[in-house]
């Protein structure tokens, strides 16, 4: 990774649960030393409740990443805790003036009135704070430009980062039901190849 130029961060994910989990600040504390490229880690409301949060994001502060992605996830049914991604925002911002905080949108909606909640929702996470807005993953390159166009027509100036899957042949089976993942949507045109 350090090679690479054009590689010039890594985002490293919470949700991968399991018996070796690990928070994800801490795989990303390893990472940007053996890399020396800056990490951003990702710390989700499912699972936490404020407090729990807060320590998540001061144990990544204290470890030295301070590029922190905050969403919301999916909440669980039975899930006991939970913290929505603007008030993560709103309480980091005002809690800890060092770390770099970001929000997700997902411009791959196909109904003008879903696309527009969720751009109205990242305007949402950029008034609680959000320093960068990252998509989620995706393979319709029409919907990131809407999104750029969107964000230019508004200017709105946070930089965005495109989150993307890069497809191979022999991922092509395992698209069903027009999503390669879950979280992941196909466009009708791609899913017909």
């Amino acid at each position: 990774c350090s090679r690479h130029e054009e590689i010039v961060g890594i985002a490293v994910s919470d949700r991968m649960q399991g018996p070796t989990h690990m928070p994800a600040w801490k795989l990303a504390q390893r990472l940007s030393k053996i890399s020396t490229k800056p990490a951003i880690s990702h710390i989700s409301g499912q699972g936490h409740d404020q407090e729990s949060f807060e320590e998540e994001v001061a144990a990544a502060s204290s470890a030295g990443i301070n590029n922190l992605l905050l969403i919301s996830g999916t909440l669980q049914e039975g899930e006991d805790k939970y913290f929505e991604s603007t008030e993560q925002l709103r309480n980091c911002t005002a809690k800890h003036e060092n770390i770099n905080t970001g929000a997700a949108v997902n411009p791959f909606k196909y109904s003008v009135n879903s696309s527009f909640a969720q751009y109205l929702k990242m305007i949402q996470k950029i008034s609680s704070g959000a320093k960068f807005i990252t998509t989620q993953a995706g393979l319709d390159m029409r919907k990131y430009d809407e999104l750029l166009r969107f964000c230019t027509h508004r200017e709105i100036t946070v930089p965005l980062i495109a989150r993307l899957n890069l497809i191979s042949h022999d991922c092509l089976p395992m698209i069903t039901d027009l999503q390669m993942e879950p979280g992941v949507p196909l466009s009708r045109e791609i899913s017909s190849l």
